[in-house]
């Protein structure tokens, strides 16, 4: 996209825009999400100078970064090890409650803290 053009595009928003919204990028956490799309805020535009010269850039509040395989077998493995000991906590003879206890500590050990709540009964 070239900058005229993202400056018409953002000059069309701002006049139907009655909040001053905010400039985000929205990304991919790698699961599921309820809500609204999760994004970082920007934090500056500045132009590029030197060897970049001509291009305009958008800075987040943090740093981007490419995912290295690395990172990603150790994403995945420690998935895959909280969705086994999930089946094996559900598959038990624990009591509903203590299920429901082993699953939210795996689900937070892989994913970070959530809430994880029982099924409502009809």
């Amino acid at each position: 996209m070239k900058l005229a053009e993202a400056i018409e595009r953002l000059e069309r928003i701002h006049a139907h825009d009655r909040r001053d919204s905010l400039l985000v990028v929205p990304f991919d956490p790698g699961y599921a999400t309820a809500g609204g799309r999760p994004y970082k805020p920007v934090e500056a535009i500045n132009p590029g100078f030197d060897w970049d010269a001509g291009k305009v850039f958008i800075e987040l509040d943090v740093k981007l970064m490419a995912p290295n395989e690395e990172l990603e077998r150790l994403t995945f493995r420690r998935y895959q090890n909280a969705m086994g000991r999930i089946g094996l906590a559900l598959n038990s003879a624990l009591p509903p409650e203590a299920k429901l206890q082993a699953v939210q500590s795996w689900v937070d050990l892989a994913l970070g803290p959530r809430k994880v709540s029982a099924p409502r009964k009809a």
